[in-house]
């Protein structure tokens, strides 16, 4: 087993991270399993590993950078054909909890997790991380450390209808971290929804995230996404309110 971890962020006190990740299966002519690690409240890189390795090995990896991340949540690829027979579902064995469980979109306030381990990237997920992703980095949401992740980003593009690596490239560093701030929106999602709305957490394990609350600044992207999905979910409650049906 080889790969490389490279750290710019110590885990800090107090401090939420999620680890989001993209798995293979270790060959050495393959691409390569990653894990990115990143603070939810900062945005901030705070570490990533990168190796050839296959989904067993990558399981148990995230399980100790979990741990030494404050038990952060983890979200790894769930490659289709695999089912849950993979990486998060040794991650699971193994005893980590913290996992990320794939949503269902139920048109509803807040999806509704599945059974199902991990995240699916389909054609139409990642159709909506890889926007997601590039306006985080842009506004400063999402703060790329790593030069070999902004290596793979310039190489990334829309190719036949599909966003992928360009012909002799690789994306796989950028497909993990599209993962990681896609877990942050969640988590801070989660935290605001607790707060506010006393919605049921996203997650298991969520009722115990900390106070995410930014000191003042200027709205960002990730303000306004949270204001007009509070709106909406006040509207579907307004909706679905058995009072506003007698009127």
């Amino acid at each position: 087993m080889s790969y490389d971890l490279r750290v710019w962020e110590k885990a800090q006190e107090g401090e939420v991270y999620v680890l989001g990740g993209d798995v293979a299966e270790g060959l050495n002519s393959g691409d390569s399993s990653v894990l990115q690690c990143r603070n939810v409240r900062t945005g901030n890189q705070a570490a990533e590993l990168e190796g050839k390795i296959g989904p067993f090995e990558l399981a148990e990896l995230a399980s100790m950078l979990g741990e030494v991340y404050n038990q952060a949540l983890v979200g790894i690829e769930n490659p289709p054909g695999l089912g849950d027979g993979g990486a998060n579902r040794h991650l699971f064995d193994i005893g980590y909890r913290k996992i990320y469980f794939e949503q269902q979109d139920v048109r509803q306030a807040i999806d509704r997790p599945t059974p199902r381990l991990g995240m699916a990237m389909n054609h139409r997920l990642r159709g909506r991380l890889v926007p997601q992703g590039r306006r985080w980095v842009e506004d400063g949401s999402a703060i790329i450390n790593s030069e070999r992740l902004i290596g793979q980003w310039e190489t990334f593009a829309l190719i036949n209808g599909k966003y992928q690596a360009v012909p002799g490239a690789h994306d796989d560093l950028v497909m993990g971290d599209l993962i990681a701030i896609e877990l942050m929106r969640i988590v801070q999602l989660t935290q605001v929804n607790q707060e506010r709305m006393g919605h049921l957490p996203h997650y298991p394990g969520a009722e115990s995230v900390k106070d995410l609350s930014l000191p003042d600044r200027e709205p960002t992207l990730v303000d306004r996404l949270v204001e007009k999905q509070l709106k909406k979910q006040k509207r579907e409650r307004m909706q679905h309110s058995p009072m506003e049906a007698l009127v």
